[in-house]
C-alpha cells in the first residue's frame, strides 16, 4: 500500500491532482456471490500503469481502455513501473488493482464540499480477508469502526 500511495503522490505532482474514477459504483462479480465495485481499482490501475485512461473521470484525449499492455504513446504515463504482477488482475476485459487477497483495491478522492472522506486527499483501502462489506466505503467507517477491522487503510 505504501508504494502505491507514493506513486500516487507522484502522479499528484505530474497532473495536478490526484485521480478520479469515471464510474466508481461500477461493479463486477469476481467469485460466485461476490461482488464487488472495481471503478476505483481500474482508475488506480490506469493512473499507476499508463495502460488507457478511460477509467480516470477528466483524462485528456480519447478515452481508451486498458489492454494489459503499454502503447507506445502511453509509455510516458506509466508511473509505476516496476508494479509486481500480483497487484493486477483482469476480470473480463477490465484490469485492476487488487491487493494480496485478489480484492480490488478501494479509493475516494477528497472532495471539501461533499466530505464524503475521512481524509482531506483521498482515502485508500483493502477489505483485507473481509468477505462480508463487500461495498463498504470509508465513510461508513465512522459510524461503525467495527465494520473495518480487518481493513488495512490510510486512516
Amino acid at each position: 500500500m505504501s508504494s502505491i500511495q507514493s506513486v500516487l503522490e507522484r502522479y499528484l505532482e505530474k497532473c495536478g491532482e490526484f485521480p478520479e474514477p469515471t464510474n466508481p459504483d461500477e461493479t463486477a462479480e469476481l467469485m460466485p456471490g461476490k461482488v464487488y465495485r472495481i471503478g476505483a481499482a481500474k482508475c488506480l490501475y490506469q493512473a499507476l500503469t499508463g495502460d488507457g485512461n478511460d477509467a480516470i473521470k477528466g483524462s485528456s484525449g480519447d478515452a481508451t481502455p486498458s489492454n494489459g499492455t503499454l502503447e507506445d504513446t502511453e509509455l510516458k504515463n506509466a508511473l509505476f513501473k516496476d508494479m509486481p504482477s500480483q497487484l493486477r488482475r483482469r476480470v473480463g476485459d477490465h484490469y485492476l488493482l487488487v491487493d494480496g487477497f485478489g480484492h480490488p483495491f478501494q479509493y475516494l478522492k477528497a472532495d471539501p464540499e461533499k466530505k464524503y472522506t475521512l481524509n482531506t486527499t483521498y482515502d485508500f483501502w483493502s477489505y483485507g480477508d473481509d468477505e462480508t462489506h463487500l461495498r463498504a466505503n470509508s465513510k461508513d467507517t465512522e459510524a461503525d469502526p467495527a465494520l473495518g477491522a480487518k481493513w488495512i487503510k490510510n486512516w
